[in-house]
Formats: structure tokens, sequence, C-alpha cells
């Protein structure tokens, strides 16, 4: 993954980071595993089927670990009516910035973004707390109510779009908050390989303020990830745990279990925001 390396001068990075040359790939011969001409697939979570083949889910060359290949939502799922996607602010890069207190105080706080007419639809003010999830996990966040996001028209009915910073942590001068990373099915870009899966699918609810508390504290990938119940005010189911899951949560006697799983996906998510690699033991309690 070229990305940016630490002797390039300013100017020097090309847009596409993740591509050697530095530029998109709209035409290849020998570059591309969906090529020379790229077809356009609808992601693994979309609102509507591929426009070419519904029976295809997402792209066939795209890189699937299997470990959660069961848990995406159906296309068009009722329950997770939303489409959400992750970016980037620019008072912020990447989870390093947030260590800076000069960053931390143009951007403090870890926030969604809604469009006016979603936050009308599901009663959220502006600055008001809300909790979104997917099939995977859950955020906790203050709503950023604003025009720059608008509902789109998607075969013949509304989608609303939720926009996903992914700048913070739990630890740094900022304030201790989620990211997208707890929500985000782990799907490889089927050219450049590493996880680059930007749109999936989301339920989002305003939350009282004593509710949003008892929740700021921690992720929650550990604690349940299939939601349950009626699209509005979806509670996920509990995960068990018990004294015979050691480190982990693997089994001393077997291989890993569903717990473990969800634990090794929290570490990697910790190492990739520079969390230690124990802060679980913490979120537990």
């Amino acid at each position: 993954m070229p990305d940016m390396p630490v002797t390039a001068r300013p100017g020097e990075v090309r847009p596409f980071i993740m591509n050697p040359e530095g530029i998109s790939r709209l035409f290849s011969r020998g570059m591309m595993r969906d090529g020379p001409f790229a077809a356009h697939m609808e992601p693994f979570e979309a609102p509507i089927a591929n426009v070419f083949n519904p029976k295809m889910r997402g792209n066939p060359v795209a890189r699937v670990f299997e470990s959660t290949a069961d848990r995406f939502a159906e296309i068009g799922a009722p329950e997770f009516p939303f489409v959400a996607t992750s970016y980037r602010l620019t008072e912020h890069f990447h989870y390093r910035t947030k260590h800076n207190p000069v960053n931390a105080a143009l951007q403090p706080e870890f926030f969604v973004e809604i469009s006016e007419e979603l936050a009308a639809e599901r009663g959220i003010e502006r600055g008001g707390r809300v909790r979104v999830w997917s099939k995977r996990g859950e955020v906790w966040a203050k709503a950023v109510v604003t025009k720059r996001l608008r509902p789109m028209q998607v075969d013949g009915k509304t989608v609303h779009v939720i926009g996903i910073p992914l700048h913070w942590g739990f630890v740094g001068a900022a304030r201790k908050g989620f990211g997208p990373n707890s929500l985000t099915p782990q799907v490889g870009d089927a050219n450049v390989e590493p996880l680059e899966f930007k749109g999936l699918m989301v339920i989002l609810n305003h939350q009282p303020r004593s509710r949003w508390h008892e929740r700021n504290r921690a992720p929650t990938q550990d604690r349940g990830l299939e939601p349950s119940g009626s699209a509005h005010g979806v509670q996920p189911a509990a995960v068990r745990r018990g004294p015979h899951l050691g480190h982990a949560g693997r089994s001393a006697a077997g291989p890993a279990t569903d717990q473990g799983r969800q634990a090794d996906r929290r570490q990697q998510m910790h190492r990739l925001q520079g969390l230690p690699v124990r802060l679980h033991r913490v979120e537990r309690h």
C-alpha cells in the first residue's frame, strides 16, 4: 500500500494514494482484476440490486473475509434503510492529529452528518445525540444537521445518506469518540487489496441524553451485533460470555468462537487507531 511516504515532498503525492502511480485506473489491461473496463457494481450492502445482474452481490473479484462473509445486510433490507459512508475532515489526518490540542480544538468531538430532511423524519435536533448501527456494530455521536447532504432518488424511492468521519478514538486530546470501523463490513477493494469499503447500510435513531451517557464509554462491537425487533428502537441482542472463555474470547480447548473473532477484529481496529491492544479489557467494564 503506497499511501504517503515519509520522504514525500509537498505536492508530490498524487490523489489516488492506493495506487503506486497515484492516478485512477479507468482502463488497464494488466493492472485491474475487473478490467480492462471496470463494470459498475453496487456495494455488498446497497439500497437496490445491481442493475446489470440483480443476483450478484458486490464485486465478484473483491476480497471478502470468510469470518465476516455472513454479516451483510440483505440488499434493500427495510431494517437498514439508510446509506452510510466514511470520510476525512480537513482539520484532521487519520487518527494521529486527535493527539494534537490544536486539531482537537478545531474538531473536538465525533459526529455524524445528516440532512435536514432525515433529521425532520427521525425527530433529531442539531447537536442531538444519536445512535447509528449496522449488522456488525453500533456507534453513538452528536448529529450535525446540514444542507451538504441531500436525499437521493434511487430506483424511484428516497434514500438518505449519513456521513461518518473517522478521526476519533478513545485516547488523545480530543474527546472520546467512535468511528465508522465499528459499522463497516470487512471487504477488500478488488484492485488495491486493503480494506477500502465506503458504502454500507445502517439505521439511525435519536437517543435521550441519559442513554448517551450510559453508552459513551467504549466501543461496543462485543455487546451485540445482530439487530432484533422493528426498525424503530432496535436493540442489539446480547452476546453471551462465560468463565470458559479465555483471552480474546477463545475457548481453551477449541477454535475461536464468535466472541473471539469479534475480539480479534476489535484489536485490529485498535491497532489501526493507535490504541493499546488490551484496551478491550477496559471496554468491557
